[in-house]
């Protein structure tokens, strides 16, 4: 994206004083046909003419927004301007031959995360049952469900909005047959369900440590746990696995890392950190 950036420098140069135009953004995150931007204060007062120029030189582009913050609330809502650009902030975004349709403004969605989903999918084993306790808007599940060959996904979702996508975007990628949509908190449904999954997902950040114990509750043994944790930048990963184990009121004996990998920044010397972990 650095050659956009040279590109804007260049045909901006007459418009953005020389003395600011060295701050234009490296880089965009693009989620459908809607670009969503983060400016230096120094630019802010040339944000329409720089989502013009954007909105120009990137195919199938409708709008520009900008970031103004990080994600606030429960259920992590993005706070977002549309700097340009018209027909609501609804878009459909295509990734890994998957369909996700979302409200940018009201729904997280990180395309940092899109190896990561891919990767997870690629593990899942031919039959298995997976429990996605996050579910979102299908993130995983929609992935799982079109790449491999599980059994049955239970996807738990209790934002009222993401779950109203769930059920959208399950019926988009024509995959009824293999999700089984919740809406509720995921403590409360996992400790209803008891042995029921060869594979969980834990997709909640900061921490899903609260969530341990129905997260058990609910997988057969042996079976994997996928973790997620916020780390500091360049630190060894046995913090959150204690975490994990602490939480669990496991012994050291009963887990075992079958896997580990950092997904992105979490912001100043922080990192997403997500591991794989088999409890026998």
């Amino acid at each position: 994206m650095t050659r956009i950036f040279s590109i804007l420098k260049e045909r901006l140069a007459d418009q953005i004083p020389g003395s600011v135009i060295n701050l234009l953004p490296r880089g965009y995150q693009k989620i459908g046909d809607i670009i969503i931007l983060s400016l230096k204060p120094e630019l802010i007062p040339y944000r329409e003419i720089i989502a013009s120029e954007l909105i120009k030189l990137t195919p199938r582009t409708r709008m520009v927004m900008l970031k103004k913050s990080g994600v606030t609330g429960e259920f992590r809502k993005p706070n977002l301007e549309v700097i340009l650009g018209e027909g609501g902030t609804e878009t459909v975004h295509f990734e890994n031959n998957c369909i996700f349709k979302l409200d940018v403004t009201n729904i997280m969605f990180s395309k940092g995360n899109i190896s990561e989903r891919r990767r997870i999918a690629k593990l899942v084993r031919e039959g298995e049952t997976v429990v996605d306790m996050f579910a979102g808007i299908g993130y995983f599940s929609i992935n799982i469900a079109v790449h491999a060959k599980p059994k049955k996904i239970i996807a738990i979702e209790l934002n009222p909005l993401a779950y109203k996508y769930l059920l959208e975007n399950i019926r988009l990628n024509k995959v009824e047959h293999l999700i089984e949509p919740i809406h509720g908190d995921a403590g409360i449904v996992c400790t209803q369900l008891t042995n029921l999954a060869d594979r969980v997902i834990m997709g909640l950040l900061p921490s899903p440590r609260n969530y341990v114990k129905p997260a058990l509750n609910i997988l057969r043994r042996p079976g994997v746990i996928h973790y997620e944790g916020v780390c500091e930048s360049g630190s060894r990963f046995e913090t959150l696995l204690k975490e994990f184990i602490t939480a669990a009121e496991l012994s050291e004996k009963e887990v075992k890392l079958i896997g580990s990998r950092r997904v992105k920044s979490f912001g100043p010397r922080k990192e997403h950190v997500r591991l794989d972990i088999q409890v026998n």
